[in-house]
């Protein structure tokens, strides 16, 4: 004769559904997960936008001589700095291999 199993008694329900509460989780207190938390923009430093700089890469050129005409453009004794956006690659060229002309790169701070 075969050993007779005790019924499981009913899984108790909770007022607002049928689901019983759950029983191995620590932290659950019955109620449904909350949706994550929007994250603000402001507070946290998460944007989609990308940071404004606050420099742009430049040129600084001065003329070995009172004035000089290269890529467009007259150059004299006093430095001149150019952001590289308003040359063309041809011109930064043409002033970077003209032995009378002096040319650094430089960080030009932006106006706000």
């Amino acid at each position: 004769m075969a050993a007779k199993k005790n019924p499981q008694p009913p899984a108790k329900t909770t007022k607002t559904g049928n689901a019983p509460p759950a029983a191995t989780d620590p932290v659950s207190d019955g109620l449904p997960d909350a949706p994550p938390a929007a994250t603000d923009p402001v507070s946290d430093g998460v944007t989609n936008a990308p940071p404004v700089p606050q420099t742009v890469p430049g040129i600084r050129v001065t003329a070995k001589c009172a004035g000089f005409w290269r890529a467009g453009r007259h150059w004299g004794a006093q430095p001149v700095e150019v952001p590289l956006s308003e040359l063309s690659d041809v011109q930064v060229g043409l002033l970077l291999a003209d032995v009378m002309l002096s040319v650094t790169p430089i960080d030009i701070p932006v106006a706000e």
